[in-house]
């Protein structure tokens, strides 16, 4: 990540966010990092990656709504509408959410919209509507990593979060 210029530093160096642009793809890419969340542990937050489809909106007042709108394999697809600062339009993404719970004493929750091109041309999932309202946003990975911090006895006495968008 080092190569990804810091853009926000705070407390003293346990919370950073690093964003770059990679010209030749076309992208913005984005990592967050918390290095030590006191008094957190991972499971803390596995309730909250497993039920995000319908509790994720109250948790970010960017998004305006969460649908789950399929589920394949043990995978569900979610819409998401993101609201945008006008005079932009709103978007909405068509987002698959994988969760790999227990990955070393941690949790991930990762999404990708890569494949999900039958939910965009399904006019009862993406409505004339909304294709005339919304501007799509295509996700191609975000997510969350809690991993657990241990003290020198190796108990668990926080979190350390990994974002990525």
């Amino acid at each position: 990540m080092d190569q990804h210029e810091v853009k926000i530093d705070e407390e003293n160096g346990n919370i950073q966010v690093r964003q770059s642009w990679d010209e030749a793809a076309n992208v913005m890419m984005a990592f967050g990092e918390q290095k030590l969340i006191p008094g957190l542990v991972p499971d803390d937050f596995r309730t909250f990656f497993e039920t995000w489809d319908r509790v994720g909106a109250e948790a970010n007042a960017t998004i305006e709504s969460l649908v789950k709108i399929g589920t394949d394999e043990g995978v569900d697809t979610i819409k998401v509408i993101a609201k945008t600062p006008w005079p932009l339009s709103n978007r909405v993404m068509f987002s698959t959410r994988y969760l790999e719970l227990e990955v070393d004493g941690g949790h991930m929750m990762l999404f990708s919209a890569d494949g999900n091109q039958r939910y965009i041309d399904d006019v009862n999932i993406f409505t004339a509507k909304e294709k005339k309202d919304l501007v799509i946003a295509h996700n191609f990975m975000s997510g969350w990593w809690v991993k657990p911090v241990k003290d020198g006895e190796g108990n668990v006495t926080g979190t350390h979060m990994l974002y990525l968008s």
